[in-house]
């Protein structure tokens, strides 16, 4: 392990271990203990931060990071943003945003006091701040530069700048996304007629012989409901790729098959789906060139 800079002085983890089958289970579970965060002078004096586990059910409504945010006021919105810009150091390309938010009443090193507003200015911080949730929602659900109906991104993400609108969506639906190089994951809704998918309907991924997800380390679909959790499933599987025994057709080309009940042809090659809506992630992690310079396409998701 080497010495990995961060530029805040808050940080965060995701350890990630490669599972092949259930098998992996025990040993995964005798793994996780190992990941340990601590500061450099906390590990240095033996002092750790404790490790928990989850039940992997959906966050509680009263912890939920995203939906504290979403329910602050401009008031308590503003102050935790003040305190941060006190203990966080601002990059040497934020300065436009940091005269912007100055004109407002946030000045790095002052805490906001919402005392100050006058109750236009008040008003105007919160109209300011709801048009801006509304924004980034109505930029969420944008289905631009789609591919076969996939929203496919090959860059930026990781290297934000000061693109601070994809580094807010990103935030909101996949905080701690990884850059380009590392991993990808387009994802869909939709059919390849623009349709939602939905489990009253059965569908075919369809992969040509030799034109498999193009990945270094390895590819896989995952199923989400509508609220991006995964979802109980017969034969508990929840994601499917090139680590599982998968059936390949005469001709070298693989079918993956989305359905609520398990096909005639057997399970192999089956990703269970809901009864209802549902929503898929393509994952490459390492992906190669091909797929980077967008000379593989990925395939439609076609109905039955």
């Amino acid at each position: 392990m080497g010495r990995l800079a961060s530029p805040t002085t808050m940080v965060w983890m995701i350890g990630r271990i490669q599972t092949n089958s259930t098998q992996d289970i025990p040993n995964i579970t005798a793994l996780q203990p190992g990941f340990k965060l601590a500061s450099l002078s906390d590990w240095n004096a033996g002092v750790e931060a404790p490790y928990t586990t989850s039940d992997g059910t959906k966050a509680d409504g009263e912890i939920d990071p995203y939906r504290q945010i979403a329910e602050m006021d401009s008031a308590t919105f503003f102050t935790e943003l003040s305190k941060l810009l006190i203990t966080q150091t601002t990059l040497e390309g934020d300065t436009d945003m940091l005269q912007t938010i100055a004109r407002i009443g946030i000045i790095p090193g002052e805490v906001y006091d919402p005392a100050k507003q006058g109750w236009l200015q008040s008003y105007i911080h919160d109209f300011a701040l709801n048009l801006t949730r509304q924004k980034i929602k109505e930029k969420l659900e944008e289905r631009g530069n789609l591919e076969n109906g996939w929203v496919v991104l090959r860059d930026i993400i990781g290297n934000y700048g000061t693109n601070y609108e994809i580094r807010t969506g990103i935030a909101t639906i996949g905080l701690g996304a990884l850059t380009p190089a590392e991993a990808v994951y387009p994802n869909t809704n939709l059919d390849s007629e623009g349709k939602p998918l939905s489990g009253d309907n059965s569908y075919t991924i369809h992969f040509n012989a030799g034109a498999l997800p193009p990945a270094d380390a390895f590819w896989s679909i995952t199923m989400y409901d509508v609220d991006g959790f995964l979802i109980d499933n017969p034969i508990s599987r929840y994601t499917i790729g090139d680590r599982d025994a998968l059936n390949f057709n005469d001709d070298g080309s693989l079918d993956i098959i989305v359905q609520h009940t398990e096909p005639d042809v057997g399970s192999s090659n089956w990703l269970p789906a809901p009864a209802d809506e549902f929503a898929l992630t393509m994952r490459l992690y390492m992906p190669k060139e091909s797929f980077l310079d967008s000379s593989w396409k990925l395939p439609p998701v076609d109905r039955k």
